[in-house]
């Protein structure tokens, strides 16, 4: 079966002649469009995997095979010359070199705190109150009157005492620094009485510093008859209570100091009385002289004698020829002390 189409032509130019206007237009037969047949399902097979690529190995390039554009290498320039900045140049490629892979940094460990049941040791502590500046003279405690060289310097007793501390220099190998140890037998004969008028001499002259140090535990006595107070002293830098620089105290005449014996209530032992020639040492070199009024027992006084320059033994004239004057006498000498006199007070 077929399909009759009819071409239309052209229509803008005029027929030539009548009968081509009226001519029947005949019509033109086209094939019919063949008839579809669905294509035939082709089976593709699955690819193949492809094989991995080798890596492509690349030789060492040696240094010496490289070009370096040195200007050594010569060259015919074919063209006519260019510029040079179109030149072609070969440079020398250096291989990366690995680099080292970067070392892991472990953290540090946590420290770990153990609670140890050790007994811990604890310090003591306590207070030492420093002398009272007001207890000082002027303004605090008075002078004892019985001090008669501070009070009366022209009084003949004052001259008494002034021309015993010249006899006592004479005696003396070093005049300019020496320690005098100054004790009695027994209480009442007037040994820190004459101490401290001595000391009073000396410093009116004005020969030098001068230290009163009380070494008499029984009855300490200084500080309140020279107008101080009675701590800190011996006791308290024997036992590690309060430094020597503290413990020293000015008086109301100026080249005149005082080391008093202390208050401290603990019990010396050995060990506390091995500090005492060091003590005496540092005290040399601050004082050209130093008085020690020393204590009365013999077994006390035995750790003064090898420390001092010279001993002097104060007795009451009635108590001259008394069986404890000859005591402490063998006592001192026996202990190698240098016993250079006496002084005897009488009322």
């Amino acid at each position: 079966m077929s399909r009759t189409f009819f071409a239309i032509t052209d229509m803008s130019h005029e027929p030539a002649t009548a009968e081509e206007a009226i001519a029947p237009i005949e019509p033109i037969k086209l094939p019919l469009p063949a008839k579809r047949v669905p294509p035939k399902a082709v089976v593709t097979p699955a690819p193949k995997p492809m094989p991995k690529p080798k890596p492509e190995v690349v030789p060492p390039v040696d240094p010496d095979d490289m070009i370096i554009d040195d200007g050594s290498v010569p060259f015919i320039e074919v063209g006519g010359p260019r510029p040079a900045s179109s030149i072609p140049i070969v440079r020398k490629i250096v291989a990366p070199q690995p680099q080292p892979s970067p070392s892991v940094v472990a953290e540090p460990a946590a420290k770990t705190y153990e609670y140890s049941h050790k007994p811990v040791k604890l310090l003591n502590v306590s207070f030492q109150p420093m002398p009272d500046p007001k207890l000082y003279s002027p303004g605090g405690t008075p002078i004892a009157s019985d001090l008669v060289t501070f009070h009366q310097p022209a009084h003949p007793v004052s001259m008494q005492y002034r021309q015993l501390q010249n006899q006592i220099a004479s005696q003396l190998p070093k005049v300019d620094r020496a320690m005098i140890l100054l004790t009695s037998v027994r209480g009442g004969s007037g040994a820190s009485t004459a101490a401290l008028n001595i000391a009073i001499s000396r410093t009116y002259e004005h020969k030098g510093r001068v230290l009163l140090l009380d070494a008499n535990p029984g009855q300490p006595t200084l500080a309140s008859r020279i107008g101080c107070a009675d701590q800190p002293g011996l006791s308290e830098i024997l036992i590690s209570e309060t430094p020597l620089g503290l413990s020293i105290q000015p008086t109301e005449m100026p080249n005149l100091h005082l080391l008093a014996w202390g208050r401290s209530e603990k019990h010396l032992t050995d060990a506390h009385w091995a500090k005492l020639p060091t003590i005496v040492s540092r005290l040399m070199q601050r004082f050209e002289w130093i008085i020690v009024d020393g204590p009365h027992r013999l077994e006390s006084l035995k750790r003064w004698i090898a420390l001092s320059d010279g001993i002097y033994m104060v007795v009451r004239q009635d108590e001259w020829d008394s069986p404890h004057v000859d005591q402490a006498h063998d006592a001192i000498r026996n202990s190698g002390g240098k016993l250079r006199g006496c002084l005897m007070t009488a009322a």
